[in-house]
């Protein structure tokens, strides 16, 4: 019994989840989720109702538009409140001016006929891509737990470390649709002697993450004034 306590208490103790936090920064690629999941569909569509294809090109050409956008815009909350006001205002002119039944004519007449190829070729070229975000996302990432924060990058996992206490953390929601899309958004962190700031943007989760971090920050805080 006392030979099988000493081999249990030899056995390497695996960090609770609460007082350990991953942060895994993603390139902008990701936001085009919406996009890469509509070629799927249209792939499918397209090989079983070929007929379909002029309107599904219209509706993926659309997406692309909308979704490039996203990542190339950033859409705060001012410049969103200022897009939804002029929208509304487009919206009225239209309407007192019967410009709504020229504009869906003119879709409904619309037809850009893509080929099952088209779909398929980008539908595997971004879920190669989304791959390659998903590795490089397991070799350089962020952690912080009670200690410390630190930065794991390579394949050897080589670790960058900062001393956790005094350290300052700000959340920021960047973009509206992104965070929609992911529930993502900046983390800023300042540890103590630094002079810089180390910025971690596309976060997933952020107001999840950013909650259990808080937590980590605050037990540090009782722990250092208690001792």
């Amino acid at each position: 019994m006392a030979q099988e306590a000493k081999e249990n208490s030899g056995a390497p103790t695996r960090k609770p989840v609460d007082d350990r936090v991953v942060l895994r920064p993603l390139p902008k690629l990701v936001f085009l989720w919406p996009l890469w999941l509509t070629l799927v569909v249209c792939a499918i569509l397209v090989k079983i109702a070929p007929q379909l294809s002029p309107k599904l090109g219209v509706v993926v050409s659309f997406l692309f538009f909308a979704n490039i956008s996203v990542i190339t815009f950033e859409f705060n909350r001012m410049r969103t409140v200022a897009m939804v006001l002029f929208a509304i205002v487009l919206l009225l002119l239209a309407s007192m001016f019967n410009v709504f039944k020229q504009v869906f004519g003119w879709v409904g007449d619309l037809h850009i006929d893509l080929p099952v190829s088209f779909y398929v070729f980008w539908a595997v070229g971004f879920t190669i891509l989304f791959i390659v975000v998903l590795i490089r996302s397991r070799l350089d990432y962020w952690e912080i737990d009670n200690n410390e924060l630190m930065h794991h990058t390579g394949v050897l996992g080589d670790v960058k470390r900062w001393p956790a206490p005094d350290v300052r953390m700000t959340k920021e929601i960047t973009d509206i649709f992104q965070y929609m899309l992911l529930l993502s958004g900046r983390m800023v962190f300042l540890p103590q002697g630094e002079n810089r700031a180390i910025v971690l943007d596309n976060i997933m989760a952020i107001n999840k993450k950013e909650k259990l971090i808080k937590n980590i920050l605050s037990k540090i805080n009782v722990q250092h004034v208690d001792s």
